[in-house]
């Protein structure tokens, strides 16, 4: 009977081992399997984010640099005196050689696909199209208004061509206003060349969020009846595998709308980021996970059905255990991880500062020390706070995290030499095991360079890269604003456009180097007259213009003459060691009910320019109503 009950309760044993060991097993696992998922899965989001901000950067800044240019071009040309005379002959044949003249001349800055010339009183429109290697002209009648030429400029993107922008611009002569002209220019390999930077792989495609969306720049071998799911996928910021190049790879799909024309969508970018990489990580990290789950599960069948065994007592004659030698054991083991831990903490970038709850510095490492030039000794004389430029917020956030809260910011600090960095600050409370506060950890990271960098591609987006004021894009929807709301409460508003006499002749006399001088002088003295609520930009080429908000014509003339005659009075150093001055033109305009949008108010200023310049130069005058 005894043998039996002992039988009966190593079976017992064993089964109850088994099923603690196979459920300990289970959840290690689950859990083992989550984190590196989640953990591969943050990897390739995050990544796929960075590569769309990069992608935008370029396209963005690609963009703009084109329509400059494209806008600087159209602007020379119309300058010309011989196009500038043929605006009298209105026949056809005349208005398309006219027209031919100006396609020839821009043809020189690129794929020139399309010119219209619209009539000023908006009834008549004028076409010269390139296509299968002919001009073809076309002059129709037209009933349009001036939102609707506005609205025309932008980007447009089909199959056939590619990427095409579209510019705009009034075309003066003299006093006269001939009308305003639209020019198409092909870009072709917009999309190549950046995904040639980035180095990832882009498709471009029209009607996105339709039944049949179309490709219309391809990027890479898929098909059109895949292209559905991947956006669908890219608008769930879901992971998608596609097979490309006869293997099947692990792609983050993130999608970007591009604004066209009209301010409808012009097409929409899928943009592929390969995360194989990450996928293999994860399949090693699951393999070693599974190795390691079946480990647990023979350490943990072994040890649990020692512990359940009923004759598992040690007998009274046992070896009596020596307790000496497992601390003295457990003290070295400790002391090695210990040691582990802080070469680790010593290896990172990152400075990493630890203090008590009375806020005294009880361990820095290397990076902090060197990024402060300070010790332990130091900190703790003048106290940590101080490493901040604003130390009295910093001791209220530092109170806050020993109650028990963390605090992550971007703040300015004091680094070595008294220089400001500006430093990303991760604070969490150092707890004892009754979870009491017993210091605070600091993982300080200097992020000054990247801040910079930020913010030099933020400026770059809106400010001229030569003169620093805004572009001309930037200027135009600052100037739609202020006219919105100066219609809207009622105020009075005034804008002028200027631009260097003669200019031209200062380039080719001294040099595009002295021509540049005269430019950012000019804005100098201009930003130094300005108010805070005024604004200036640079339109093109040595063109500037100025919005004054709450101004009276009155009042901006006198600011205007004040820039003027500032220029005039200063001196220029030519290359070949001569001096030289300029003058400089300005027309003013204010905005009254008779005007409804600011290009309309931005016609009548330019009018006011050519005025001006027929009376003479070197003047400031106003276009009265």
């Amino acid at each position: 009977m005894t043998n039996g009950n002992e039988k009966k309760q190593r079976h017992a044993s064993k089964r109850k081992a088994f099923a603690l060991c196979l459920a300990a097993s289970v959840v290690l696992m689950g859990g083992l399997l989550t984190g590196v998922n989640n953990a591969a899965k943050n990897l390739a989001v995050d990544a796929a984010a960075n590569h769309t901000v990069s992608f935008l950067t370029q396209f963005n800044l690609r963009i703009q640099s084109e329509s400059s240019s494209l806008t600087s071009a159209i602007h020379t040309v119309l300058d010309d005196a011989e196009i500038g005379g043929t605006h009298e002959n209105s026949d056809d044949e005349e208005m398309k050689k006219t027209l031919e003249h100006i396609f020839r001349r821009l043809q020189r800055n690129g794929w020139i696909s399309q010119i219209s010339l619209v009539s000023p009183d908006f009834q008549n429109k004028a076409t010269l199209t390139y296509t299968d290697d002919e001009l073809k002209f076309e002059n129709e009648s037209a009933s349009l208004d001036s939102a609707s030429i506005n609205q025309s400029t932008g980007i447009e993107i089909n199959s056939e061509d590619g990427l095409i922008l579209t510019a705009g611009v009034p075309w003066f002569h003299q006093r006269d206003l001939v009308g305003f002209i639209s020019v198409k220019k092909k870009l072709p390999n917009v999309f190549k060349d950046i995904r040639t930077v980035l180095g990832h792989q882009m498709l471009v495609v029209k009607n996105a969020d339709g039944a049949d969306p179309e490709i219309l720049v391809p990027g890479m071998k898929v098909s059109s009846q895949h292209v559905p799911n991947l956006i669908e996928q890219a608008r769930r910021r879901e992971l998608a595998r596609i097979d490309a190049g006869g293997s099947r790879k692990l792609y983050a799909v993130n999608i970007v709308d591009l604004q066209g024309a009209n301010e409808e969508v012009a097409a929409a970018v899928l943009l592929l980021f390969d995360i194989t990489e990450y996928s293999d990580m994860f399949h090693n990290v699951l393999v070693s996970a599974v190795l390691s789950c079946l480990v647990a599960f023979v350490l943990f069948y072994l040890a649990i059905f020692k512990l359940t065994r009923h004759d598992a007592m040690p007998e009274l004659h046992a070896e009596p255990f020596n307790i000496e030698a497992y601390a003295d054991s457990e003290r070295k083991e400790l002391k090695s991880n210990l040691d582990r831990m802080v070469a680790a903490v010593e290896d990172v970038n990152d400075a990493i500062i630890m203090t008590n709850s009375d806020m005294k510095v009880t361990y820095l490492n290397i990076a902090a020390a060197h990024l402060f030039a300070c010790t332990q000794e130091s900190i703790n004389e003048q106290g940590i706070s101080e490493l901040y430029i604003d130390p009295e917020e910093a001791k209220r956030n530092l109170a806050e995290i020993l109650d028990g809260t963390s605090w992550d910011a971007e703040v300015d600090m004091r680094a070595r030499e008294n220089k400001t960095i500006i430093a990303r600050n991760h604070c969490t409370p150092i707890m004892t095991d009754d979870y009491e506060v017993m210091g605070i950890m600091f993982v300080i990271s200097d992020i000054t360079a990247q801040k910079e960098a930020e913010n030099a591609l933020k400026k770059a987006a809106t400010h001229d890269t030569l003169t620093g004021l805004f572009n001309r894009g930037y200027f135009m929807k600052r100037m739609e604003a202020a006219v919105r709301s100066a219609k809207r409460y009622e105020y009075p508003l005034s804008m002028c456009i200027g631009d260097v006499d003669k200019f031209k002749i200062v380039n080719d006399s001294y040099g595009h180097q002295a021509g540049d001088k005269v430019l950012v002088e000019l804005a100098a003295i201009l930003t130094s007259q300005l108010r805070s609520d005024d604004f200036a930009g640079r339109y093109g080429g040595d063109e500037f213009c100025i919005v004054f908000p709450h101004t009276s014509t009155e009042d901006a003339v006198k600011t205007v003459e004040r820039f003027r005659k500032a220029l005039s009075e200063k001196t220029f150093c030519a290359g070949n060691g001569g001096e030289f001055t300029v003058s400089s033109t300005f027309g003013v305009a204010e905005l009254s009910e008779g005007i409804g949008s600011e290009k309309e108010l931005f016609a009548r200023a330019d009018e006011a320019l050519y005025e001006a310049k027929e009376l003479g130069r070197n003047r400031v005058h106003i276009k009265s109503d």
